[in-house]
């Protein structure tokens, strides 16, 4: 007699949590507090152009690389946003991480992703209306 081989999703044989951790961030993401491979959270930490452009460094960025400028560029409600860092941690360093996010600069722009435990819930930070 031959058993049936039955076709295990990925939430089957992982889990949301696992499954999240595993494949909605790039392959190579690790944690940057512990370097753990299949990190939890995503934080971005994203200025408004408007800042950018009165500092030398962008300016000088924008001129020797524009193709990497413009793949840096972020549309979002209240104005377009350079991602200046992405960060990754694990359940552990996660915590710590958001404590860090959330020291940046009053015009910064933050988004948090914690995963599916907080589906619906992105968490965008930012301390006032920009523009």
């Amino acid at each position: 007699m031959v058993a049936e081989r039955r076709k295990v999703g990925i939430l089957e044989k992982y889990g949301q949590e696992e499954a999240h951790a595993r494949f909605a961030f790039s392959p190579d993401a690790r944690c940057a507090g512990c370097k753990r491979p299949f990190p939890s959270t995503r934080i971005i930490l994203m200025f408004p152009l408007e800042e950018m452009q009165k500092r030398p460094e962008w300016t000088l960025f924008c001129f020797n690389h524009p193709e990497k400028a413009q793949a840096l560029l972020v549309r979002l409600k209240h104005g377009i946003h350079v991602r200046a860092r992405t960060v990754y941690a694990c359940t552990t360093c996660s915590p710590a991480a958001e404590r860090e996010a959330a020291k940046a600069p009053s015009w910064a722009t933050v988004e948090i992703n914690r995963g599916p435990k907080h589906l619906g819930r992105k968490v965008y930070g930012c301390a006032g209306e920009t523009g």
